[in-house]
């Protein structure tokens, strides 16, 4: 089988890729830069997203999809739904042309929103309520997706953590200083993800068989509140909890605001915006996994803290 990939090279793209190689499979990297590989098993084509004759000809002999390429940051809404809906939108117009088999999407809890503080774990069967501009870009990414005439599979990480992830490692440096910033409380509960657990459901939602369309929550079995994952991650990092300094959500928005700002001054990527502002403070971040269990027979999830040893060993 060949398989596209979209952002093949990135966080979870890398994690997917060596799963996939390993099983002998022809990968195709569809990826905005020039590079090069050196496995003869894994081709990367530069792709405009945008260019649907260009994605049509690029994905041509490919029997599926794995679409994992998002963008995290944006300055504006309209760059948000550009990046990530009309992407989506434009594969599932060129895998029609060329007649492949199975999308996977990579879709984020994000799409489905926060649940408040005293209520259950968000399942798939409650209502879809995103918060940021973020989130109602991937849920809209979704229904364009839904379209696809093929089979699709619909995934809904939550926080994916591992080894060579920016944001966590943005995490980490200020763990190491000592102090962490937290909007509202550490006491509020968040799922997580193993990026390894994440590159198997992945596998197992593209050789399984699942009705068409469906999505999934797919997470450890157990929530932590967030003091204990930034605890759990000094105990691996072998330094002390840093002191907890909790910021309202107004100082946490006008902060996003800011680095905003500096981003279009210096033409960067803003390491905290109005939207991710949005979201830290917008209640517990938790969803439950029971239904891809059901489904798929997957649940072998890594723990927090052997995922953690895990990955700051593999960082030495």
């Amino acid at each position: 089988m060949k398989i596209a990939i979209t952002g093949g090279t990135g966080f979870v793209g890398s994690a997917v890729v060596k799963n996939l190689i390993s099983l002998n499979e022809k990968i195709l990297i569809l990826s905005r830069r020039e590079s090069q590989s050196y496995n003869p098993n894994i081709s990367i084509l530069k792709t405009d997203y945008h260019n649907i004759e260009n994605l049509t000809d690029n994905l041509k002999g490919c029997d599926a999809l794995i679409h994992l390429a998002a963008a995290l940051f944006c300055r504006s809404s309209k760059e948000y739904f550009k990046a990530n809906t009309v992407t989506a939108k434009n594969l599932k117009i060129a895998a029609e042309k060329v007649k492949i088999k199975k999308i996977v999407y990579v879709s984020s809890l994000a799409a489905g929103g926060p649940m408040p503080l005293d209520a259950q774990d968000r399942t798939e069967l409650i209502n879809d309520n995103p918060i940021s501009s973020y989130g109602k870009s991937k849920l809209a990414a979704e229904k364009e997706l839904l379209e696809f005439s093929g089979d699709l599979v619909i995934l809904r990480p939550p926080i994916v953590y591992g080894p060579k992830d920016a944001g966590f490692s943005k995490i980490a440096q200020w763990v190491k200083k000592g102090i962490m910033v937290v909007p509202g409380s550490d006491q509020t509960p968040f799922s997580f993800i193993y990026l390894k657990d994440l590159a198997k459901c992945v596998q197992k939602a593209l050789y399984s068989n699942f009705p068409k369309g469906e999505k999934y929550y797919v997470c450890e079995n157990k929530t932590y509140k967030w003091g204990e994952f930034i605890e759990e991650m000094a105990l691996q990092m072998k330094v002390k909890k840093p002191k907890m300094i909790k910021m309202p959500p107004s100082a946490l928005y006008a902060a996003g605001f800011a680095y905003e700002i500096l981003s279009y001054i210096f033409k960067t990527e803003p390491v905290l915006n109005r939207d991710k502002a949005r979201e830290a403070a917008g209640g517990k971040w938790t969803c439950s996994c029971s239904k891809w269990e059901k489904d798929s027979g997957f649940s072998l999830w890594t723990p927090l803290r052997d995922g953690l040893k895990e990955t700051f060993s593999e960082a030495k």
